[in-house]
């Protein structure tokens, strides 16, 4: 299911879900989530950006899009935390933290093939609905098919995109500026998204396996080596960023960043995650016009992941 061509039915069934339409409808309900989420924000003082809102909002987002009932979001966020530790986690596991983690994955698997059939029995407007009924020739995902789809897009939906809406924020507080001239609509949202992923991207790369012998520069690689490909690299690649290591919110060319991948395989659901990322800081800037970070010089301390970056915490205050 990796490459063509059954990569390529799997992805266009799934495509349905992200398409500019779909999208639009879900916005509503989004806006609704993340502003209940900014509500809950305190009024005054001293916060915690990641463990306050960065956390909950995406997960919420993403099992409304999914399907997911809302009544099961500790279950859900237990189930993708320790799936992002198996397969992405940097420390070595033990044998009995393997066989935890793994029965976790297992339990999200079975539940995922009873919500599965109760959608089947009962279809909503969300994505596992329209992964279920499958394109008008006939085409559809098997059970199985559609349970991997939905854990790969909870999963990624929810730590990809928290750690944006933080790495995104923590940039722009680095010169209090930039948090005014958002606030005030004085810079376009979607300039600053763009420019926040291609600075500090949450998704540093991920695996592949060359298929074939290819060469890249001067390095030859054999069909079926093992490769990291590095998208906080290309990022900040001075041949074709300027000053790549800065900041900038006129960068006119910050649309080209790599942090949503390239090709067949780029992430599918790149425009809901800006959809999404769009709407937090506008109403984060709306609700704090003022915010900054409580203490300038706080060194943060990132998630032990070896593909996502974010930090554990971001102390800001109203």
């Amino acid at each position: 299911m990796g490459d063509p061509p059954r990569h390529t039915a799997v992805r266009r069934l799934v495509h349905h879900g992200f398409k500019p339409g779909t999208v639009a409808a879900f916005e509503p309900a989004i806006r609704r989530i993340i502003a209940a989420n900014v509500d809950r924000l305190p009024e005054s003082g001293g916060f915690d950006l990641v463990g306050e809102f960065a956390t909950v909002v995406p997960l919420e987002v993403i099992m409304h899009v999914t399907g997911f009932p809302l009544s099961e979001h500790a279950k859900l966020r237990r189930w993708i935390a320790d799936e992002t530790v198996l397969f992405a986690g940097t420390a070595a596991l033990g044998e009995s933290e393997l066989i935890a983690h793994g029965r976790s994955f297992g339990e999200a698997v079975e539940y995922l093939r009873e919500l599965v059939e109760i959608r089947r029995a009962d279809p909503g407007d969300d994505l596992m609905s329209l992964m279920i009924k499958g394109d008008p020739d006939g085409h559809a995902l098997s059970v199985d098919e559609i349970v991997i789809q939905t854990l790969g897009l909870v999963s990624a939906g929810w730590e990809t995109t928290g750690n944006a809406i933080t790495n995104i924020v923590s940039a722009l507080l680095q010169q209090p500026s930039r948090w005014t001239a958002l606030a005030r609509g004085e810079i376009a949202i979607g300039q600053v998204v763009a420019e926040g992923l291609r600075f500090d991207t949450s998704v540093l790369g991920l695996f592949r396996t060359a298929t074939r012998e290819t060469t890249v520069g001067d390095v030859t690689f054999k069909e079926g080596d093992r490769l990291f490909l590095f998208y906080s690299s290309a990022n900040h690649d001075t041949d074709h960023f300027e000053a790549p290591e800065e900041f900038r919110l006129d960068r006119t060319n910050a649309k080209q960043h790599l942090s949503f991948g390239h090709g067949i395989h780029n992430c599918i659901g790149a425009p809901l995650a800006r959809l999404e990322l769009e709407i937090a800081l506008e109403l984060l800037a709306a609700r704090y016009p003022g915010l900054r970070l409580e203490a300038e010089d706080q060194a943060p301390e990132y998630k032990p992941f070896s593909q996502f970056k974010g930090p554990t915490t971001l102390r800001v205050v109203a």
